[in-house]
């Protein structure tokens, strides 16, 4: 997968020439799919951090919803479906392991303002703020539970081609507990747990308004 992520930045900033160049005061709606990477990021009871879950591959879908403010600034809303993925190892009474997993669907609402650059990169632009994010359902282990409301922080990179097209890499980190997981229904220990999710999406911009 970082193979991957390089090759595309590579072609990212070799191809520099086909851009776009947005009018201020364009409004637009852009609508994006792509593939998102789940990780975890686990504490115990003494929040001592502890890794013991494997990555998940997923699709996203969404848009954004933004308005080119300025030459350089831009805010954007987002609404995104999120599907995350939660493999663990649950350990029984007798000490035997066993992988389990989860799956939750998530929506989420990224709020972010980002800056754009026109030289020497045009319509390259990196951003950040906040997601907050609905837990719309799970099924999987039962001694994992998901909470119903998640809270982190965004960054975006991103960049516009002359054809409308956009690549983007997305990241979140999740801040609130997104889920609590324990070894066994006996065990009190109690492991809570954060979501970090990566995303490399492609999106095609349709501008609706123009001041």
């Amino acid at each position: 997968m970082k193979k991957t992520f390089s090759l595309l930045f590579t072609i990212l900033f070799a191809i520099t020439a086909y851009t776009q160049e947005e009018v201020i005061g364009t409004t637009f709606i852009q609508p994006t799919i792509g593939l998102n990477i789940t990780s975890t990021i686990c504490k115990d009871g003494n929040q001592k951090s502890k890794t013991f879950t494997k990555d998940h591959s997923d699709l996203t879908v969404g848009a954004d919803f933004g308005y080119r403010s300025s030459k350089h600034f831009m805010p954007s809303f987002g609404l995104f479906w999120n599907r995350a993925g939660i493999k663990c190892k649950t350990i029984s009474l007798l000490g035997s392991s066993t992988d389990n997993k989860v799956i939750a669907d998530y929506l989420s609402f990224p709020l972010q303002a980002s800056y754009v650059s026109h030289h020497p990169i045009h319509n390259f632009r990196i951003g950040g703020g906040v997601q907050p994010s609905i837990c719309l359902g799970a099924s999987g282990d039962e001694n994992i539970s998901m909470n119903n409301f998640s809270f982190g922080l965004c960054t975006v990179i991103g960049y516009s081609f002359k054809n409308k097209l956009s690549i983007e890499l997305r990241s979140s980190v999740g801040l609130a507990n997104d889920y609590d997981h324990r070894d066994n229904l006996f065990d009190s220990n109690l492991y809570s747990s954060n979501l970090t999710m990566s995303s490399i999406t492609i999106g095609y911009r349709f501008n609706i308004k123009k001041h």
